[in-house]
């Protein structure tokens, strides 16, 4: 039995078979000289040219599919970490440089982008702070990338691809590191825990994990050699804590302890959200797709507090058609079968692209208002499937009273043009607050919303100005204490107003700030469909 310590990224406690993600063997390409023979040869430069911007492309059209895999799985914030690497690739530097080693250095397209890659993600490594030290990562994810597309191209792959686990067992993936695309590739439902030599929890791949609710320890000083696949481990990503070949007595109390969890969280599925004090919370869901509807669901979420719209309009060469929508929509709400569904229309801009429109500066709302006849479509997709079941709507990245004032004259010509096709129905229209000027426009807000939803996420980064997947910043003060007087000043104005409150984001899925929440008097927590029982679980026993 042997015992190693490393550093929490997602608690969680696991114990069950190894399976090792070894590094890639290197091949031997070509020695110097055979370089300079070949690169010599007659057109040889502009074929390794035209390779690059080959595969670039192609990598942008994998990216893409990324983007949208990332968001199914994990959520907006996942997709948009993807979306960052496409911006690397949009940008001039990554190309500019493998171009200058293919011309000026003689190599061919998979040794410049190996060279680029290394060179970029060293700038990255060397910075002091750990979360820009962090990205450097994603541009060896990037250049990972490439290379594949440009071996696919080749007759015979320069490096062996890693076997995919074949078997369909539940497994503990261990590695010496990961980037930010192998864990987004994850069976989520297969992979109890993750264990790695390097990283550290500001990585993207962390980050991801997080997200996606796996547990996972990193900098953890194991000998990848020395473990086979099928090595039992034990992982207790609570306290850091690793165990190689745990004896038999103590995998049994180790199942013991984890085992009786599951049933205790299934036991509160059907019980009210209220603390031992008697304050009742209402528990919703945020979703991206029907998979994590029904995950939702399953673990008793009283409604969907967020329905990701955005994610049917990207990675495609144009817009979703109404009936598309209306499909999508309608599918959602006769699977809810009654239960409260919240859409967030189209947050489109900022880091969230789409081909086929002119982007702009725009985000969220006001891209939606300059693009009158996409989210008049979206309306009416809206308000032909809300006889299906309880649908409310919701407005994203609200910027000004003026905005939300349009969009809903707009959806009343739209409804109105409607009546004979769906008669009067009554479909709530609320407003997300995750920005310092609806914040400071809460009072002229209220007048002109049916409900509120407070984004953690970018209200965070727009409080403190910083980027939204930075964990450790010294603008934030310890206890998030402007978060929440900020939360708690809208809540209350909100309640004047008598409209109600749910909070969503990550920190509102952080078992540890419950009990804060509770404080700002929100009327419910909207988070991630795996954590549903689990924050219920937490709510019942606090003492509040």
């Amino acid at each position: 039995m042997e015992r190693y310590k490393g550093v929490t990224v997602c608690e969680g406690v696991a114990i069950g078979p190894a399976y090792v993600m070894r590094a890639n063997k290197e091949k031997t390409r070509f020695t110097e000289d055979d370089d300079d023979a070949v690169m010599s040869a007659p057109g040889r430069v502009q074929t390794e040219l035209l390779r690059l911007e080959r595969a670039l492309e192609k990598t942008r059209v994998r990216m893409d599919k990324m983007v949208l895999d990332a968001g199914v799985k994990a959520g907006t914030d996942a997709a948009q970490i993807f979306l960052m690497h496409q911006l690397v690739l949009e940008g001039n530097e990554f190309r500019n440089l493998s171009r200058i080693c293919i011309e000026e250095g003689r190599m061919d397209a998979i040794d410049a982008v190996t060279h680029t890659g290394e060179a970029l993600a060293s700038k990255f490594a060397e910075m002091e702070d750990d979360y820009m030290a962090a990205r450097a990562d994603d541009v060896r994810d990037i250049a990972r990338e490439i290379i594949t597309v440009l071996e696919e191209g080749d007759d015979e792959p320069i490096t062996d691809e890693e076997p995919a686990v074949k078997d369909d067992y539940p497994y503990i993936l261990v590695a010496g590191s990961l980037l930010p695309s192998d864990v987004i590739e994850l069976e989520r439902d297969r992979v109890q825990a993750i264990v790695t030599v390097n990283g550290s929890p500001t990585s993207h791949a962390s980050i991801l994990a997080n997200m996606m609710d796996i547990p996972m320890v990193v900098s953890v000083p194991l000998n990848l050699e020395a473990i086979e696949d099928g090595t039992p481990i034990y992982v207790n990503a609570d306290t850091g804590e690793i165990i190689i070949q745990p004896d038999v007595d103590f995998t049994e109390e180790a199942k013991k302890s984890t085992d009786p969890s599951k049933y205790e969280l299934q036991r509160a599925i059907g019980m009210e959200t209220k603390t031992r004090g008697g304050k009742h919370i209402d528990l919703y869901a945020n979703i991206a797709s029907v998979v994590d509807l029904k995950m939702a669901l399953k673990n008793d979420a009283e409604g969907i507090g967020l329905y990701r719209s955005e994610f049917i309009f990207l990675d495609r060469p144009e817009p979703p058609s109404e009936d598309e929508q209306y499909s999508v929509y309608k599918k959602l709400l006769t699977v809810c079968k009654g239960k409260p569904l919240t859409i967030r229309t189209m947050d489109l801009g900022g880091d969230k692209r789409v081909s086929y429109l002119e982007m702009g500066d725009k985000r969220g709302l006001a891209f939606s208002l300059e693009h009158q006849e996409l989210f008049r479509t979206q309306l009416r997709a809206l308000i032909r499937a809300s006889i299906h079941g309880e649908l409310k709507i919701m407005y994203p990245y609200v910027t000004s009273a003026e905005e939300v004032m349009q969009a809903n004259s707009l959806f009343g010509e739209v409804k109105w043009s409607m009546l004979s096709e769906v008669g009067s129905t009554n479909i709530p229209q609320g407003i997300m607050v995750e920005t310092v000027k609806a914040v400071e426009q809460i009072d002229r807000l209220v007048d002109h919303a049916e409900f509120i939803s407070i984004g953690t996420n970018d209200l965070t980064c727009d409080l403190y100005g910083i980027d939204r997947y930075e964990r450790a910043n010294p603008s934030i003060d310890d206890d998030y204490a402007k978060l929440f007087m900020t939360i708690r000043n809208v809540v209350r104005t909100a309640h004047k107003a008598g409209l109600k409150v749910s909070i969503c984001g990550e920190l509102a899925a952080r078992r540890d700030y419950a009990s804060r929440f509770l404080d700002t008097g929100a009327d419910c927590i909207s988070i991630a469909p795996s954590k549903v029982l689990l924050m219920r679980d937490h709510i019942i026993n606090c003492c509040w």
